[in-house]
């Protein structure tokens, strides 16, 4: 899995499924820790929405796909990442 984190545009690419198109899912707050990400398909049947510690690399998230027609949702909340963050002086 690759995550690209667009700070010109304020997106976050690289969330797909099996099936279903990538949509966009914008950075909702970025700070010196944190930068914050939510995002969801036009019909809203799948929703992702996470954090990125910006300090120890680790990204979280919670994707929701909603079932309409059997009235489900199913939620998945992960440890998508964790990657060495560069050093900084």
């Amino acid at each position: 899995m690759g995550v690209v984190i667009n700070f010109s545009v304020r997106t976050v690419a690289g969330f797909t499924y099996p099936g279903l198109e990538e949509f966009p899912v914008v950075i909702r707050d970025a700070n010196e820790v944190l930068i914050t990400f939510a995002g969801s398909n036009e019909s809203g049947s799948s929703i992702v929405a996470g954090d990125i510690n910006r300090v120890t690399g680790e990204l979280w998230a919670n994707s929701t796909m909603r079932d309409d027609a059997n009235k489900q949702d199913r939620d998945v909340d992960e440890l998508l990442a964790a990657m060495q963050a560069p050093t900084q002086f």
